[in-house]
């Protein structure tokens, strides 16, 4: 209504003609517009782990390992829902992240001759006060699969300064988020069954 009068019908009959020549142009010369296949497309050079609660924590994040095919792995992640202040995080020997304390995961590992302590490996990284953080590290070295790759292996994060690697099944412990390296997900593949 427009001061107080019903406003005039319109015909779709012109809208419907404008959809159709934008859809017409959206065809090559050669033919009707047709979608990539994705499916035959090679995945990224990577592994990720989504991260699932430990020790009652309400965090949550996704950490990726990408080869950059130089000899260098950059590592990505993004953690949400924690408490302020410093965490770690590890790669531990196991990919088993099914006991509440994180104790399935393992011990935090490090690739033999890697130059760090197990639980060093990446840098220790703070969350602020909106209790999220992302990361951003590259490595060098670093193998994503075979027996001295990630693939396969827990991320696990650690509240605090150090790693705790004197987990004990069924005691509560300072690890609050855990996730088994796999392959990387595609958006699409959020919306799957």
């Amino acid at each position: 209504m427009r001061n107080g009068r019903p406003l005039p019908r319109r015909s779709a009959a012109p809208l419907c003609a404008i959809a159709a020549v934008a859809l017409a142009a959206c065809g090559s010369a050669t033919g009707p517009l047709e979608m990539p296949d994705n499916s035959k497309r090679d995945r990224a050079p990577g592994v990720e782990a989504v991260l699932t609660q430990l020790n009652g924590s309400a965090g949550q994040g996704t950490i990726k390992f990408v080869d950059r095919g130089d000899g260098r792995v950059t590592v990505v992640g993004t953690l949400a829902n924690l408490l302020p202040g410093p965490y770690r995080i590890a790669i531990h020997e196991r990919g088993n992240c099914s006991s509440r304390n994180g104790f399935s995961a393992g011990k935090p590992w490090v690739p033999p001759g890697f130059p760090r302590p197990a639980g060093e490996l990446l840098p220790e990284i703070a969350i602020g006060g909106n209790g999220n953080a992302v990361l951003s590290a590259t490595l060098r070295g670093l193998k994503l699969a075979g027996p001295e790759g990630v693939e396969g292996r827990s991320v696990v994060v650690h509240a605090g300064s150090r790693v705790d690697d004197n987990v004990v099944p069924g005691v509560p412990n300072d690890l609050v988020l855990c996730g088994v390296n796999g392959p990387v997900r595609s958006f699409f593949e959020l919306f799957r069954d």
